[in-house]
């Protein structure tokens, strides 16, 4: 029973749909290598906002050898410009294995880099970037293999075989994937009340959050219900051999779930990278194969498939202790502060030993992985409006500066500012939350002003709204910091 379940296990899938998986990855994180070289002067370089330094003395195990602080925007860019010529080198099918695990090494030191802001996208791309590593893709879609000929290069294409082994693992690690975020949302109040999506897209990291408001609520649960319900169902879809019309509506289903969330939340990379799972779904459409060119399975599991066989087994003991820690990110919030930021700090991965045993054996691989994901919407639904109220020398009235060009709006943006408010993103120490707090706020002023260079005073201030429609709560103004710039463009007080 041993040996036919690993023969079954290890058949022969086509390459065609593994390398059109590979194709879409190289350009998913090509265009993320380029986001990030846009934001390496907010974020990455010294004249940035993120407090490195700080960073890696709080999280020792962040160390890295690619990036470094303090350094200069072309030292900082620099890496992600090597990310970009093998992202290009992945797409083309240039030794596309080792250009994948090269890059997954720059991912994995950018994230460790950022790791106080490390996000969904940051998450999905290196977990991409290594299945690519492991999977036998190269075999296709590749200029050694082109003959000449589109049609002929198809037909040759689509008889080619590859060991299955791998391509089974990740097709587990997506129904992992699926199954952790649409069951863990069913401890949620609010996304069980179906107002869930409605925060959602009052958060600061929304595209949408001025354009939504009460009057939105009805249709908007209607979608939230879909998304609680669709998500366990795609883990389902992943399981089985879905054809016909079953499989036309998990094909559906994932791009209308998919696409809505990346035209509305700052996470366009990890559902990008989702999507690209949708040509396995049509791996045996995309394959021809001649009875004679049937490669046999084997009972032996090759070095890579033994290592992502690793990789879901650790994946799936850590998922299953995260899900039983029931307060996963759940800030601690004082009793009649619902409306304010003042929250005595949140934690992150607190599921104890066994959590951290597995957590700890994946990060030694280089992957950080959490699919728990807008489950803890009910503790940080936060409508936050963030502007720089200024005064010049002089004036006597203030002005209403928007964040930008100090802060790009987005993900990264909101979760830096969050730190500020007093809900940390990554477990910080309370000891230490209010010298972080005090870093961001001073890089900054920093920044400002080296933007601004004009004698000013400055207050930055946050207005918060609690967004659950049922217990509506009026907007309060919470002033985060103050400082003044000089005309040379620096700082010459915070507060």
């Amino acid at each position: 029973m041993k040996r036919g379940l690993l023969l079954r296990f290890t058949a022969p899938v086509g390459a065609l749909p593994l390398d059109l998986f590979r194709v879409g990855v190289g350009l998913v994180t090509l265009a993320y290598d380029v986001r990030q070289l846009v934001d390496v002067p907010v974020f990455h370089a010294a004249l940035g906002v993120v407090p490195h330094a700080e960073s890696e003395a709080l999280f020792p195990f962040t160390w890295q050898p690619l990036f470094r602080p303090g350094a200069s925007e072309l030292a900082a860019s620099l890496p992600f410009v090597l990310g970009v010529f093998f992202a290009l080198a992945v797409t083309l099918g240039l030794r596309p294995r080792l250009s994948a695990l090269v890059h997954y090494g720059i991912v994995v030191c950018a994230y460790r880099f950022q790791f106080l802001l490390l996000s969904v996208d940051d998450a999905v791309v290196h977990l991409l970037l290594l299945w690519v590593a492991l999977l036998p893709v190269g075999r296709t879609l590749t200029f050694s293999s082109w003959r000449g000929s589109l049609r002929a290069s198809l037909e040759t294409w689509r008889r080619v075989q590859v060991p299955g082994a791998t391509l089974r693992l990740l097709l587990g690690n997506l129904v992992l994937l699926y199954a952790v975020a649409g069951l863990s949302k069913w401890a949620s109040p609010l996304w069980l009340s179906g107002d869930a999506l409605y925060a959602v897209l009052r958060l600061p990291c929304s595209w949408v959050a001025e354009n939504v408001g009460p009057a939105d609520v009805p249709w908007l649960r209607v979608f939230s219900f879909a998304a609680l319900l669709g998500e366990p169902l795609f883990a389902l879809g992943f399981c089985l051999s879905l054809r016909g019309l079953p499989r036309l509506a998990l094909v559906f289903g994932l791009l209308a779930f998919h696409l809505g969330i990346l035209f509305t939340l700052d996470v366009p990379f990890a559902n990008l990278g989702c999507l690209l799972a949708v040509p396995l779904l049509f791996r045996r459409e995309l394959t021809e194969v001649a009875p004679e060119t049937v490669r046999p399975p084997t009972a032996r599991l090759s070095g890579t498939e033994r290592l992502g066989a690793l990789v879901l087994v650790l994946l799936v003991g850590a998922m299953g202790s995260s899900l039983g820690d029931a307060g996963w990110r759940r800030p601690s919030v004082e009793e009649g502060s619902v409306s304010r930021a003042d929250h005595a700090g949140a934690t992150a991965e607190s599921g104890g030993p066994v959590q951290t045993a597995f957590f700890g054996a994946l990060w030694c691989l280089g992957l950080a992985q959490q699919y728990r994901l807008l489950d803890w919407i009910d503790e940080r639904n936060f409508h936050v409006v963030t502007t720089f109220r200024v005064r010049p020398d002089g004036a006597s009235t203030e002005q209403v500066e928007p964040l930008s060009p100090t802060l790009p709006g987005g993900m990264r943006s909101s979760l830096l500012l969050s730190y500020v408010g007093g809900v940390t993103w990554m477990p910080v120490p309370p000891a230490d939350r209010g010298p972080l707090r005090d870093a961001i706020v001073a890089r900054v002023a920093a920044r400002h002003c080296h933007l601004a260079r004009q004698a000013r005073s400055v207050r930055l201030v946050a207005d918060y709204e609690r967004t659950d429609p049922r217990r509506p709560t009026p907007r309060a103004e919470v002033l985060l910091a103050a400082f003044v710039c000089t005309e040379d463009g620096r700082v010459a007080r915070v507060r």
